[in-house]
Protein backbone atom coordinates (compact mmCIF):
# COMPACT_ATOMS: atom_id res chain seq x y z
CA UNK A 1 0.00 0.00 0.00
CA UNK A 2 1.47 3.43 -0.90
CA UNK A 3 2.36 5.79 1.91
CA UNK A 4 -0.31 8.40 2.71
CA UNK A 5 1.12 11.89 3.08
CA UNK A 6 -0.34 14.69 5.11
CA UNK A 7 -1.69 16.37 1.97
CA UNK A 8 -3.53 13.28 0.77
CA UNK A 9 -6.86 11.88 1.87
CA UNK A 10 -7.01 10.74 5.47
CA UNK A 11 -10.71 10.27 5.69
CA UNK A 12 -13.73 12.32 4.81
CA UNK A 13 -12.87 12.48 1.13
CA UNK A 14 -10.44 15.40 1.17
CA UNK A 15 -6.86 16.38 1.87
CA UNK A 16 -5.69 17.30 5.33
CA UNK A 17 -5.27 20.90 4.23
CA UNK A 18 -8.86 21.10 2.99
CA UNK A 19 -10.14 19.36 6.12
CA UNK A 20 -8.34 21.77 8.44
CA UNK A 21 -9.29 24.81 6.40
CA UNK A 22 -12.97 23.88 6.22
CA UNK A 23 -13.21 22.96 9.89
CA UNK A 24 -11.26 25.99 11.05
CA UNK A 25 -13.43 28.28 8.95
CA UNK A 26 -16.56 27.05 10.70
CA UNK A 27 -14.89 27.35 14.10
CA UNK A 28 -13.81 30.91 13.38
CA UNK A 29 -17.21 31.94 12.07
CA UNK A 30 -19.03 30.45 15.05
CA UNK A 31 -16.68 31.03 17.97
CA UNK A 32 -15.22 34.24 16.56
CA UNK A 33 -18.73 35.52 15.94
CA UNK A 34 -19.74 34.55 19.47
CA UNK A 35 -16.77 36.41 20.92
CA UNK A 36 -17.58 39.50 18.87
CA UNK A 37 -21.17 39.33 20.12
CA UNK A 38 -19.95 38.94 23.69
CA UNK A 39 -17.49 41.80 23.25
CA UNK A 40 -20.18 44.07 21.81
CA UNK A 41 -22.58 43.13 24.61
CA UNK A 42 -19.89 43.95 27.19
CA UNK A 43 -19.65 47.44 25.76
CA UNK A 44 -23.42 47.84 26.09
CA UNK A 45 -23.63 46.20 29.51
CA UNK A 46 -20.81 48.36 30.87
CA UNK A 47 -23.20 51.28 30.44
CA UNK A 48 -26.29 49.50 31.76
CA UNK A 49 -24.75 47.78 34.80
CA UNK A 50 -22.11 48.70 37.38
CA UNK A 51 -18.50 47.41 37.71
CA UNK A 52 -19.31 45.63 40.98
CA UNK A 53 -21.79 43.39 39.12
CA UNK A 54 -19.05 42.08 36.87
CA UNK A 55 -16.78 41.57 39.87
CA UNK A 56 -19.37 39.45 41.69
CA UNK A 57 -20.10 37.40 38.58
CA UNK A 58 -16.35 36.86 38.10
CA UNK A 59 -16.32 35.17 41.52
CA UNK A 60 -19.44 33.13 40.71
CA UNK A 61 -18.07 31.98 37.35
CA UNK A 62 -14.70 31.12 38.85
CA UNK A 63 -16.34 28.97 41.53
CA UNK A 64 -18.58 27.16 39.04
CA UNK A 65 -15.81 26.64 36.52
CA UNK A 66 -13.76 25.25 39.36
CA UNK A 67 -16.45 22.67 40.10
CA UNK A 68 -16.65 21.83 36.40
CA UNK A 69 -12.92 21.38 35.95
CA UNK A 70 -12.40 19.52 39.22
CA UNK A 71 -14.85 16.88 38.01
CA UNK A 72 -13.87 16.70 34.32
CA UNK A 73 -12.90 13.23 33.11
CA UNK A 74 -12.66 14.28 29.48
CA UNK A 75 -15.92 12.87 28.09
CA UNK A 76 -15.69 14.96 24.93
CA UNK A 77 -12.01 14.18 24.20
CA UNK A 78 -12.70 10.51 24.99
CA UNK A 79 -15.41 10.36 22.32
CA UNK A 80 -13.11 12.12 19.85
CA UNK A 81 -10.03 10.00 20.56
CA UNK A 82 -11.45 6.54 21.36
CA UNK A 83 -11.73 3.94 18.60
CA UNK A 84 -15.27 3.16 19.85
CA UNK A 85 -16.31 6.80 19.64
CA UNK A 86 -19.19 5.96 17.28
CA UNK A 87 -20.40 2.89 19.23
CA UNK A 88 -23.90 3.51 20.75
CA UNK A 89 -23.01 1.64 23.94
CA UNK A 90 -19.93 3.80 24.43
CA UNK A 91 -21.85 7.01 23.66
CA UNK A 92 -24.75 6.14 25.97
CA UNK A 93 -22.39 5.28 28.80
CA UNK A 94 -20.58 8.58 28.27
CA UNK A 95 -23.93 10.44 28.25
CA UNK A 96 -25.05 8.72 31.47
CA UNK A 97 -21.82 9.70 33.20
CA UNK A 98 -22.29 13.24 31.90
CA UNK A 99 -25.83 13.46 33.30
CA UNK A 100 -24.77 12.15 36.72
CA UNK A 101 -21.85 14.55 36.79
CA UNK A 102 -24.02 17.57 35.87
CA UNK A 103 -26.53 16.73 38.59
CA UNK A 104 -23.84 16.33 41.23
CA UNK A 105 -22.21 19.61 40.17
CA UNK A 106 -25.44 21.52 40.70
CA UNK A 107 -25.97 19.97 44.14
CA UNK A 108 -22.41 20.85 45.13
CA UNK A 109 -22.95 24.41 43.85
CA UNK A 110 -25.96 24.70 46.16
CA UNK A 111 -23.90 23.35 49.03
CA UNK A 112 -21.03 25.84 48.63
CA UNK A 113 -23.24 28.87 47.95
CA UNK A 114 -23.63 29.97 51.58
CA UNK A 115 -19.98 29.34 52.57
CA UNK A 116 -18.88 31.37 49.53
CA UNK A 117 -21.15 34.24 50.54
CA UNK A 118 -19.71 34.20 54.06
CA UNK A 119 -16.10 33.97 52.84
CA UNK A 120 -16.44 36.93 50.47
CA UNK A 121 -18.71 38.88 52.83
CA UNK A 122 -21.55 39.34 50.34
CA UNK A 123 -24.90 37.59 50.97
CA UNK A 124 -25.93 38.04 47.32
CA UNK A 125 -23.53 35.25 46.40
CA UNK A 126 -25.78 32.65 48.07
CA UNK A 127 -28.49 32.78 45.44
CA UNK A 128 -26.16 33.79 42.61
CA UNK A 129 -24.06 30.63 42.97
CA UNK A 130 -27.02 28.28 43.49
CA UNK A 131 -29.05 29.55 40.53
CA UNK A 132 -26.04 29.87 38.20
CA UNK A 133 -25.16 26.27 39.06
CA UNK A 134 -28.21 25.17 37.07
CA UNK A 135 -26.03 25.61 33.98
CA UNK A 136 -24.16 22.45 34.97
CA UNK A 137 -27.40 20.50 35.41
CA UNK A 138 -28.69 21.64 32.02
CA UNK A 139 -25.40 20.94 30.26
CA UNK A 140 -25.30 17.42 31.68
CA UNK A 141 -28.22 16.46 29.46
CA UNK A 142 -26.65 17.74 26.21
CA UNK A 143 -26.64 15.13 23.45
CA UNK A 144 -23.38 13.32 22.67
CA UNK A 145 -24.10 14.27 19.07
CA UNK A 146 -22.17 17.46 19.79
CA UNK A 147 -19.00 15.47 20.53
CA UNK A 148 -19.59 13.10 17.62
CA UNK A 149 -19.63 16.01 15.19
CA UNK A 150 -16.25 17.12 16.52
CA UNK A 151 -14.93 13.57 16.24
CA UNK A 152 -15.84 13.48 12.56
CA UNK A 153 -14.51 17.03 12.05
CA UNK A 154 -17.96 17.99 10.75
CA UNK A 155 -18.37 21.40 12.29
CA UNK A 156 -20.97 23.22 10.19
CA UNK A 157 -24.10 22.55 12.23
CA UNK A 158 -22.39 22.25 15.60
CA UNK A 159 -20.72 25.64 15.00
CA UNK A 160 -24.07 27.20 14.18
CA UNK A 161 -25.49 25.72 17.40
CA UNK A 162 -22.63 27.23 19.39
CA UNK A 163 -23.14 30.63 17.80
CA UNK A 164 -26.92 30.48 18.05
CA UNK A 165 -26.98 29.53 21.73
CA UNK A 166 -24.45 32.25 22.54
CA UNK A 167 -26.54 34.81 20.65
CA UNK A 168 -29.73 33.78 22.46
CA UNK A 169 -28.00 34.01 25.84
CA UNK A 170 -26.50 37.44 25.13
CA UNK A 171 -29.79 38.76 23.77
CA UNK A 172 -31.53 37.58 26.94
CA UNK A 173 -28.91 39.35 29.08
CA UNK A 174 -29.33 42.66 27.25
CA UNK A 175 -33.14 42.53 27.27
CA UNK A 176 -33.19 41.72 31.00
CA UNK A 177 -30.67 44.49 31.72
CA UNK A 178 -32.81 47.03 29.84
CA UNK A 179 -35.85 46.07 31.93
CA UNK A 180 -34.02 45.46 35.22
CA UNK A 181 -30.34 46.57 35.31
CA UNK A 182 -29.26 44.08 37.98
CA UNK A 183 -27.00 41.09 38.50
CA UNK A 184 -29.81 38.73 37.51
CA UNK A 185 -29.54 39.82 33.89
CA UNK A 186 -26.16 38.05 33.73
CA UNK A 187 -27.47 34.96 35.55
CA UNK A 188 -30.66 34.28 33.62
CA UNK A 189 -29.11 35.21 30.28
CA UNK A 190 -26.53 32.48 30.84
CA UNK A 191 -29.27 29.96 31.66
CA UNK A 192 -31.12 30.91 28.46
CA UNK A 193 -28.01 30.15 26.42
CA UNK A 194 -27.56 26.76 28.11
CA UNK A 195 -31.18 25.79 27.46
CA UNK A 196 -30.85 26.79 23.81
CA UNK A 197 -27.76 24.59 23.38
CA UNK A 198 -29.53 21.65 25.06
CA UNK A 199 -32.55 21.81 22.76
CA UNK A 200 -30.52 22.39 19.59
CA UNK A 201 -28.17 19.49 20.35
CA UNK A 202 -31.14 17.12 19.93
CA UNK A 203 -33.20 18.74 17.19
CA UNK A 204 -30.48 20.08 14.87
CA UNK A 205 -27.91 17.27 14.75
CA UNK A 206 -27.96 13.70 13.41
CA UNK A 207 -26.95 10.76 15.59
CA UNK A 208 -28.16 8.26 18.12
CA UNK A 209 -30.87 9.04 20.64
CA UNK A 210 -29.13 8.92 24.01
CA UNK A 211 -30.50 6.77 26.81
CA UNK A 212 -29.28 5.73 30.24
CA UNK A 213 -26.79 2.85 29.96
CA UNK A 214 -23.73 1.63 31.85
CA UNK A 215 -21.42 -0.64 29.91
CA UNK A 216 -18.51 -1.78 32.06
CA UNK A 217 -15.98 -1.80 29.23
CA UNK A 218 -16.95 1.69 28.07
CA UNK A 219 -16.85 3.03 31.62
CA UNK A 220 -13.38 1.51 32.13
CA UNK A 221 -12.12 3.14 28.94
CA UNK A 222 -13.60 6.51 29.92
CA UNK A 223 -11.99 6.38 33.35
CA UNK A 224 -8.64 5.16 32.00
CA UNK A 225 -8.38 7.96 29.46
CA UNK A 226 -9.93 10.55 31.74
CA UNK A 227 -7.79 10.09 34.82
CA UNK A 228 -5.04 12.38 33.54
CA UNK A 229 -7.63 14.68 31.97
CA UNK A 230 -9.17 14.96 35.44
CA UNK A 231 -5.89 15.97 37.04
CA UNK A 232 -5.01 18.30 34.18
CA UNK A 233 -8.35 20.10 34.19
CA UNK A 234 -8.39 20.35 37.98
CA UNK A 235 -5.04 22.07 37.73
CA UNK A 236 -6.36 24.13 34.81
CA UNK A 237 -8.96 25.61 37.13
CA UNK A 238 -6.33 26.48 39.69
CA UNK A 239 -4.14 28.18 37.10
CA UNK A 240 -6.93 29.87 35.09
CA UNK A 241 -9.47 30.90 37.72
CA UNK A 242 -7.62 31.15 41.01
CA UNK A 243 -6.47 34.67 40.07
CA UNK A 244 -10.08 35.90 40.33
CA UNK A 245 -10.65 34.05 43.59
CA UNK A 246 -7.42 35.44 45.06
CA UNK A 247 -7.98 38.97 43.78
CA UNK A 248 -11.53 38.83 45.15
CA UNK A 249 -9.90 39.02 48.59
CA UNK A 250 -7.05 41.38 47.69
CA UNK A 251 -8.94 44.13 45.84
CA UNK A 252 -12.47 45.54 45.93
CA UNK A 253 -15.23 44.12 43.71
CA UNK A 254 -15.15 47.13 41.37
CA UNK A 255 -11.45 46.64 40.64
CA UNK A 256 -12.07 42.93 40.16
CA UNK A 257 -14.72 43.84 37.59
CA UNK A 258 -12.23 46.08 35.79
CA UNK A 259 -9.71 43.23 35.84
CA UNK A 260 -12.38 41.02 34.26
CA UNK A 261 -12.67 43.45 31.34
CA UNK A 262 -8.92 43.29 30.80
CA UNK A 263 -9.12 39.50 30.84
CA UNK A 264 -12.01 39.57 28.37
CA UNK A 265 -10.05 41.61 25.82
CA UNK A 266 -6.70 39.84 26.11
CA UNK A 267 -8.19 36.35 26.19
CA UNK A 268 -10.19 36.59 22.95
CA UNK A 269 -7.39 35.13 20.76
CA UNK A 270 -6.71 32.43 23.38
CA UNK A 271 -10.38 31.45 23.57
CA UNK A 272 -10.61 31.30 19.78
CA UNK A 273 -7.53 29.11 19.46
CA UNK A 274 -8.76 27.00 22.36
CA UNK A 275 -11.83 26.23 20.29
CA UNK A 276 -9.66 25.49 17.23
CA UNK A 277 -7.45 23.26 19.39
CA UNK A 278 -10.32 21.09 20.60
CA UNK A 279 -12.36 21.01 17.40
CA UNK A 280 -9.61 20.91 14.74
CA UNK A 281 -6.09 20.36 16.07
CA UNK A 282 -6.88 17.44 18.38
CA UNK A 283 -9.03 15.48 15.88
CA UNK A 284 -6.57 16.05 13.01
CA UNK A 285 -3.45 15.29 15.04
CA UNK A 286 -5.16 12.18 16.45
CA UNK A 287 -6.01 10.95 12.94
CA UNK A 288 -2.44 11.39 11.75
CA UNK A 289 -0.95 9.76 14.84
CA UNK A 290 -3.39 6.83 14.79
CA UNK A 291 -2.62 6.25 11.10
CA UNK A 292 1.05 5.73 11.95
CA UNK A 293 2.21 8.73 9.93
CA UNK A 294 4.80 11.29 11.06
CA UNK A 295 3.16 14.03 13.10
CA UNK A 296 5.96 16.64 12.91
CA UNK A 297 5.25 18.02 9.40
CA UNK A 298 1.52 18.21 10.08
CA UNK A 299 2.16 19.83 13.46
CA UNK A 300 4.34 22.51 11.86
CA UNK A 301 2.01 23.20 8.98
CA UNK A 302 -1.25 23.28 10.89
CA UNK A 303 -0.14 25.48 13.80
CA UNK A 304 1.91 28.08 11.91
CA UNK A 305 -0.93 30.19 10.43
CA UNK A 306 -2.73 30.30 13.78
CA UNK A 307 0.41 31.39 15.61
CA UNK A 308 0.87 34.20 13.10
CA UNK A 309 -2.77 35.29 13.37
CA UNK A 310 -2.76 35.28 17.18
CA UNK A 311 0.71 36.85 17.32
CA UNK A 312 -0.53 39.79 15.24
CA UNK A 313 -3.57 40.35 17.48
CA UNK A 314 -1.73 39.94 20.79
CA UNK A 315 1.19 42.14 19.72
CA UNK A 316 -1.31 44.87 18.93
CA UNK A 317 -3.02 44.44 22.31
CA UNK A 318 0.28 44.33 24.20
CA UNK A 319 1.34 47.58 22.56
CA UNK A 320 -1.99 49.37 22.30
CA UNK A 321 -4.30 47.77 24.85
CA UNK A 322 -4.66 51.01 26.80
CA UNK A 323 -5.67 52.84 23.64
CA UNK A 324 -8.32 50.23 22.92
CA UNK A 325 -9.76 50.53 26.43
CA UNK A 326 -9.84 54.33 26.23
CA UNK A 327 -11.76 54.05 22.97
CA UNK A 328 -14.34 51.54 24.18
CA UNK A 329 -15.06 52.41 27.83
CA UNK A 330 -15.26 55.37 30.16
CA UNK A 331 -12.77 56.41 32.82
CA UNK A 332 -14.13 53.89 35.37
CA UNK A 333 -12.46 51.11 33.35
CA UNK A 334 -9.15 52.89 32.60
CA UNK A 335 -7.07 50.39 34.60
CA UNK A 336 -8.21 47.66 32.21
CA UNK A 337 -5.70 49.18 29.75
CA UNK A 338 -2.47 48.19 31.45
CA UNK A 339 -4.08 44.93 32.59
CA UNK A 340 -4.87 44.10 28.96
CA UNK A 341 -1.29 44.85 27.92
CA UNK A 342 0.28 42.58 30.52
CA UNK A 343 -2.21 39.76 30.06
CA UNK A 344 -1.71 39.86 26.28
CA UNK A 345 1.88 38.78 26.87
CA UNK A 346 0.60 35.90 29.00
CA UNK A 347 -1.91 35.16 26.24
CA UNK A 348 0.85 34.69 23.68
CA UNK A 349 2.56 32.02 25.76
CA UNK A 350 -0.86 30.48 26.39
CA UNK A 351 -1.33 30.24 22.60
CA UNK A 352 1.97 28.41 22.22
CA UNK A 353 1.07 26.03 25.04
CA UNK A 354 -2.33 25.28 23.50
CA UNK A 355 -0.82 24.13 20.21
CA UNK A 356 1.73 22.02 22.06
CA UNK A 357 -1.02 20.54 24.22
CA UNK A 358 -3.06 19.37 21.22
CA UNK A 359 -0.12 17.33 19.92
CA UNK A 360 0.66 15.98 23.39
CA UNK A 361 -2.95 14.89 23.92
CA UNK A 362 -3.14 13.33 20.44
CA UNK A 363 -0.20 11.17 21.47
CA UNK A 364 -2.24 10.04 24.50
CA UNK A 365 0.12 11.71 26.98
CA UNK A 366 -2.28 13.81 29.05
CA UNK A 367 0.02 13.43 32.04
CA UNK A 368 2.33 16.02 30.49
CA UNK A 369 -0.52 18.54 30.36
CA UNK A 370 -1.07 17.92 34.05
CA UNK A 371 2.65 18.47 34.68
CA UNK A 372 2.71 21.80 32.82
CA UNK A 373 -0.39 23.02 34.67
CA UNK A 374 1.18 21.95 37.96
CA UNK A 375 4.25 23.99 37.07
CA UNK A 376 2.15 27.08 36.44
CA UNK A 377 0.24 26.58 39.68
CA UNK A 378 3.44 26.36 41.71
CA UNK A 379 4.74 29.48 39.95
CA UNK A 380 1.53 31.40 40.66
CA UNK A 381 1.62 30.51 44.35
CA UNK A 382 5.12 31.96 44.52
CA UNK A 383 5.02 34.85 42.04
CA UNK A 384 1.61 36.43 42.75
CA UNK A 385 2.35 37.11 46.46
CA UNK A 386 5.88 38.28 45.66
CA UNK A 387 4.60 40.53 42.89
CA UNK A 388 1.85 41.98 45.08
CA UNK A 389 4.38 42.68 47.82
CA UNK A 390 6.77 44.45 45.44
CA UNK A 391 4.37 46.38 43.22
CA UNK A 392 0.80 45.93 44.43
CA UNK A 393 -1.86 44.74 42.02
CA UNK A 394 0.31 45.42 38.98
CA UNK A 395 3.03 43.17 40.37
CA UNK A 396 0.49 40.42 41.06
CA UNK A 397 -0.69 40.53 37.43
CA UNK A 398 2.93 40.37 36.29
CA UNK A 399 3.28 37.23 38.41
CA UNK A 400 0.48 35.66 36.35
CA UNK A 401 2.38 36.51 33.15
CA UNK A 402 5.59 34.88 34.36
CA UNK A 403 3.76 31.77 35.52
CA UNK A 404 2.31 31.35 32.00
CA UNK A 405 5.85 31.41 30.64
CA UNK A 406 6.74 28.58 33.01
CA UNK A 407 3.79 26.51 31.80
CA UNK A 408 4.79 26.98 28.17
CA UNK A 409 8.40 25.96 28.86
CA UNK A 410 7.24 22.74 30.51
CA UNK A 411 4.97 21.93 27.55
CA UNK A 412 7.84 22.59 25.13
CA UNK A 413 10.00 20.17 27.12
CA UNK A 414 7.23 17.56 27.03
CA UNK A 415 6.91 18.01 23.27
CA UNK A 416 10.65 17.44 22.92
CA UNK A 417 10.40 14.26 25.00
CA UNK A 418 7.75 13.00 22.58
CA UNK A 419 10.00 13.58 19.59
CA UNK A 420 8.40 16.80 18.32
CA UNK A 421 10.04 20.19 17.90
CA UNK A 422 8.10 23.42 18.20
CA UNK A 423 10.53 25.71 20.00
CA UNK A 424 12.53 27.00 16.96
CA UNK A 425 9.35 28.39 15.39
CA UNK A 426 8.16 29.61 18.79
CA UNK A 427 11.40 31.49 19.47
CA UNK A 428 11.29 33.34 16.16
CA UNK A 429 7.66 34.34 16.48
CA UNK A 430 8.00 35.31 20.15
CA UNK A 431 10.84 37.65 19.21
CA UNK A 432 8.67 39.23 16.53
CA UNK A 433 5.72 39.58 18.94
CA UNK A 434 8.02 41.42 21.35
CA UNK A 435 9.42 43.75 18.69
CA UNK A 436 6.05 44.63 17.16
CA UNK A 437 4.45 45.11 20.60
CA UNK A 438 7.20 47.60 21.44
CA UNK A 439 6.63 49.37 18.12
CA UNK A 440 2.90 49.53 18.90
CA UNK A 441 3.60 50.98 22.35
CA UNK A 442 5.93 53.61 20.87
CA UNK A 443 3.21 54.47 18.37
CA UNK A 444 0.78 55.11 21.24
CA UNK A 445 3.27 57.43 22.94
CA UNK A 446 3.79 59.36 19.72
CA UNK A 447 0.07 59.69 19.00
CA UNK A 448 -0.74 60.79 22.53
CA UNK A 449 1.98 63.46 22.47
CA UNK A 450 0.34 64.72 19.30
CA UNK A 451 -2.97 64.97 21.23
CA UNK A 452 -4.61 62.39 19.01
CA UNK A 453 -8.17 61.31 19.73
CA UNK A 454 -8.74 57.79 21.14
CA UNK A 455 -9.98 56.54 17.78
CA UNK A 456 -6.94 58.02 16.00
CA UNK A 457 -4.52 56.42 18.50
CA UNK A 458 -6.16 52.99 18.24
CA UNK A 459 -6.35 53.14 14.44
CA UNK A 460 -2.71 54.17 14.13
CA UNK A 461 -1.55 51.28 16.32
CA UNK A 462 -3.65 48.86 14.28
CA UNK A 463 -2.15 50.09 11.01
CA UNK A 464 1.45 50.01 12.21
CA UNK A 465 1.27 46.55 13.79
CA UNK A 466 -0.66 45.14 10.83
CA UNK A 467 1.95 46.42 8.39
CA UNK A 468 4.69 44.79 10.50
CA UNK A 469 2.90 41.40 10.41
CA UNK A 470 1.64 41.57 6.82
CA UNK A 471 4.68 39.83 5.22
CA UNK A 472 4.14 36.78 7.45
CA UNK A 473 0.40 36.90 6.86
CA UNK A 474 0.85 36.96 3.09
CA UNK A 475 2.97 33.80 3.20
CA UNK A 476 0.20 32.06 5.15
CA UNK A 477 -2.38 33.00 2.54
CA UNK A 478 -0.13 31.96 -0.32
CA UNK A 479 0.74 28.64 1.34
CA UNK A 480 -1.78 27.19 3.73
CA UNK A 481 -4.84 28.77 2.17
CA UNK A 482 -3.98 28.21 -1.47
CA UNK A 483 -6.54 26.45 -3.62
CA UNK A 484 -6.19 22.70 -4.02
Amino acid sequence: MPRVTDDEAIGGGGSLRVLVRRSATWSILAHGGSQLLRFASNIVLARLLFPEAFGLMAIVNALLQGLHLFSDIGIGPSIIQNARGNDPAFLNTAWTVQVVRGTVLWLVACAIALPAAIFYGDPRLTWLVAVSGLNALIGGFNSTRLHSMYRNVDLARVSLIDFGSQAIGLLAIIVWALVDPSLWALVFGSLAGSLAELVLSYVALPGIRNRFQFERRALTELVHFGRWIFLSTALTFLVMQSDKLIFGKLVDKAMLGVYGFGVAISSMPVLLLGRIESSVFLPVFSRVHNSGEALQPVFDRVRRPWLILCGWVLAGLAGGGAAAVNLLWDARYADAGWITQLLSIAGWFGILELTNGAAILARGQAKWLAASNMGKLASMLLLIPVGFHLDGFRGAVLGIVLSEVVRYLLSAYALHRLGLRGWPQDLLLTTWVGITAWVGWQTVQFAQRADGSPIFVAALVFIVVTLAWSPLGSTVYAGFFKRE
